[in-house]
């Protein structure tokens, strides 16, 4: 079974790159059609959110691309999804899906993206690494996979440096920097991703990702539904 279209529901900026890079992979694959709608999430556009779900129903795909204010504008102005989706799949990097909130509706329904370490892993790498770093360091507190993310990547061009011995030529540091897992062992432990590489015009080091179904429990937790893929 193929769902007959996908309708993609988008707020914000990111969301509309999200919504077009999609929209354009399901037309360089031949899959159904798919359908962009911008929608505010603004906690007072319930009539925009109407607009955009007024025909959505059975055998359709519904794609959100939903920053976390948006879903609780979603969950007041409508308590559920609508009825006979083939699939309920959504950002869940926007969302904020792993912030442990109680979840409605749309969420115990919905399949997310997820592009990073599961937080129980991650959680032990900030216990062991990242927290005793910036004790007593003059940084304000911020999100930590920020935090982590800017501290690999400090590491990371330091050590390259470092393995420069003096000779500070561009070209040779990319060559250390693109040789760094094999070389220095491998993912920097504050970084949030499963897998970490750069390589030969490799200039992303995390290109995978999880699908997740957000479990109901006290507090609720990421259940893989598919485990780290590399499209």
């Amino acid at each position: 079974a193929v769902p007959r279209r996908v309708v993609q529901v988008y707020a914000g900026p990111v969301g509309a790159a999200g919504a077009r890079a999609l929209q354009l992979a399901m037309a360089d694959a031949g899959g159904p059609l798919v359908q962009s709608r911008r929608w505010t999430g603004a906690a007072d556009d319930a009539a925009g959110l109407d607009d955009v779900l007024a025909d959505v129903g059975s055998g359709d795909t519904l794609v959100l691309w939903l920053p976390r204010d948006a879903w609780v504008s979603l969950a007041r102005h409508r308590p559920a999804p609508p009825s006979g989706l083939y699939r309920l799949l959504a950002s869940g990097q926007m969302a904020d899906v792993d912030q442990a909130l109680p979840p409605s509706a749309w969420q115990r329904a919905a399949v997310f993206s997820y592009l990073l370490d599961p937080p129980g892993r991650r959680e032990l790498r900030m216990q062991r690494n990242l927290r005793p770093w910036l004790a007593g360091k003059p940084v304000a507190p911020a999100d930590e996979r920020v935090l982590g993310n800017a501290l690999t990547a400090c590491n990371l061009l330091t050590e390259s440096v470092a393995r420069l011995q003096g000779r500070l030529v561009r070209d040779r540091l990319v060559e250390v920097l693109e040789a760094y897992p094999s070389a220095m062992g491998n993912a920097p432990a504050p970084q949030a991703y499963t897998r970490f590489e750069l390589g030969p015009g490799q200039r992303f080091s995390a290109r995978g990702g999880y699908l997740v179904r957000l479990i109901d429990e006290s507090p609720p937790r990421l259940d893989p539904v598919l485990e780290w893929t590399v499209p």
